[in-house]
């Protein structure tokens, strides 16, 4: 079965044309699970204090997005790595293969004729610091780990940049800014483009119906392709006095990433 992929970046300096943007495949396939309930994984080997953090931003993170009624996102704290229909979210501690001014990166695979994603990972980008509180508890140059989360769970479930300043799905975000943990209206009215009438699990959609270039795989009579979605990074939105800068060890309460 042969497998081809596309890479698409998308980064700060390539806004959409309108506020919220959809993606879509090169088939012209609006790129979405095609159920509104999806499984959310949280690395299990993650290093103990990120996972600590991770666990506290997700859940309200996970809320933003479930409270709209379009879309369900169902934490698994301790799930393994599973194929199909799940978002993953890791932290690496190894070098940043990606760029220097993204805070996070989501990567999709989807089936490019349908459309629907197959799996999403989010990679949290281990040179910037985050925190989970707010205002000057968080450290003048932490950014805020509950809104990037926030932000990139929106590109795993399919939605791409918003130029609306106010949204969640922004491209842009400064240290200690918090407005992307709330959606706006346009994120809601994307959500709502992208999952009304989706039905939350395959039992339901039964009933409701009545009854770059890159190769990834390959063998087999049935073409089947794959769309590889490197999807907009929440880029780091800093002055040169406010660069990042390498912090001592701190205590798990501080609610800080050591670095």
């Amino acid at each position: 079965m042969r497998r081809f992929g596309l890479l698409v970046v998308l980064s700060l300096f390539s806004l959409p044309a309108r506020a919220y943007e959809l993606k879509h495949t090169n088939y012209g396939s609006v790129v979405r699970f095609d159920r509104a309930h999806v499984r959310v994984v949280v690395d299990r080997h993650m290093e103990n204090t990120r996972r600590a953090m991770v666990l506290e931003a997700l859940v309200p993170a996970l809320e933003a997005w479930s409270q709209s009624g379009e879309i369900y996102l169902d934490l698994d704290a301790d799930g393994e790595p599973v194929e199909g229909e799940t978002i993953h979210i890791t932290w690496p501690l190894d070098q940043w293969p990606y760029g220097q001014d993204e805070l996070a990166i989501t990567q999709l695979e989807i089936d490019s004729r349908q459309g629907r994603i197959l799996s999403a990972t989010i990679r949290m980008n281990d040179n910037y610091r985050f925190s989970t509180l707010e205002g000057e508890r968080a450290g003048d140059y932490a950014h805020d780990l509950q809104g990037t989360l926030t932000h990139e769970l929106g590109h795993a479930i399919g939605l791409s940049h918003s130029e609306e300043t106010g949204a969640t799905m922004y491209p842009g975000a400064a240290p200690r800014e918090t407005r992307k943990r709330t959606l706006d209206e346009d994120d809601r009215a994307g959500l709502n483009a992208l999952y009304y009438g989706v039905p939350m699990a395959p039992e339901e959609m039964e009933e409701a119906f009545g009854c770059s270039n890159i190769y990834v795989g390959g063998g087999g009579a049935t073409p089947f392709f794959v769309l590889i979605v490197f999807a907009a990074l929440l880029h780091a939105r800093q002055e040169r006095r406010t660069a990042p800068v390498r912090l001592r060890h701190r205590a798990a309460r501080d609610a800080t990433v050591p670095r």
